[in-house]
């Protein structure tokens, strides 16, 4: 289920505290195997030399598609995801939950260091993460380090997609004055995960991110025009690129009036930038051929 809410990123950070132990979804680390001896005297005695208590980690899971971002944030008018699945480790504990309601799970008792977060629903994007907790800013009444991380996951099917359309062109008669239009090939877009919006934290910097299901595959029709019609995209301010990639080809170019040479040809990745319920007509992509055997 779905929950509609207005509020800014700030606002989530800020209220960090007061949401993990209020209308939150709390989970203690209770790991399925036991650490070691020697590895769980080195957790307490780094706590007892810092004076730091565990870690508190909230995560916050929200719809890319209905998101805004400023300076490449996400914040602004989010809906929040329920029924997430969460797989997160550190220091070889393992925990898998599903978020139930309100979008955010807490959890109780983190160590300072890296976590790995996995996250899985249904009809999204797979999204998964390394972060490493830090003590930038410390609850000075219980020494405990609150951290948390709002992460973007993205519908791959419903009114929020986004449409790319284009043309493959190529040089297949070198006796005439223009580009043949080039049919049946197979045409890729991937997802630049670089492009997608930072992942809003606190006390938890983003080492590594990516995300699964974001490679989509369609071919040329017989006039050379082929069109993605379901690229999952941002809102205000979240638009994310897509790399387009064309199969090369071998064809027998027509160089005379009864003579062929065998050419290789290829084209050059194209990027497009999209949002939600765009529709984006591409430049032709031209290829370029080569004689071959």
């Amino acid at each position: 289920m779905k929950k509609r809410l207005s509020s800014l990123a700030f606002m989530f950070l800020g209220t960090i505290v007061l949401l993990s132990t209020i209308g939150c979804q709390r989970e203690k680390v209770v790991p399925d195997t036991k650490l070691s001896d020697s590895l769980q005297k080195q957790l307490d005695t780094l706590r007892i030399k810092t004076g730091i208590g565990p870690v508190h980690y909230t995560l916050q899971i929200v719809d890319g598609s209905t998101m805004s971002s400023s300076n490449g944030r996400t914040e602004g008018v989010q809906t929040t995801l329920d029924d997430v699945i969460v797989i997160i480790s550190q220091n070889g504990r393992t925990r898998r939950d599903t978020i139930k309601v309100g979008g955010q799970i807490a959890y109780e008792g983190f160590d300072l260091g890296t976590v790995s977060v996995s996250l899985i629903k249904n009809g999204y994007t797979g999204t998964s993460f390394v972060a490493e907790l830090t003590q930038t800013t410390v609850n000075t009444k219980d020494k405990y380090v609150y951290a948390s991380t709002i992460v973007p996951m993205y519908n791959l099917s419903g009114t929020s997609l986004a449409t790319v359309k284009g043309i493959l062109a190529a040089e297949l008669n070198i006796t005439n004055a223009t580009l043949e239009r080039v049919p049946d090939r197979t045409v890729t877009a991937s997802l630049n995960v670089s492009t997608v919006p930072k992942f809003t934290s606190k006390n938890a910097e983003i080492l590594s991110r990516a995300y699964s299901g974001v490679t989509f595959s369609t071919r040329s029709n017989a006039t050379g025009e082929f069109s993605f019609t379901n690229l999952p995209a941002g809102g205000e301010g979240s638009s994310l690129s897509y790399v387009i990639q064309a199969e090369s080809f071998i064809f027998a170019q027509v160089t005379g009036v009864t003579s062929t040479q065998n050419t290789l040809y290829t084209v050059a990745n194209q990027p497009v930038t999209v949002r939600a319920l765009g529709i984006y007509t591409m430049s032709p992509l031209t290829y370029n051929g080569i004689a071959v055997p």
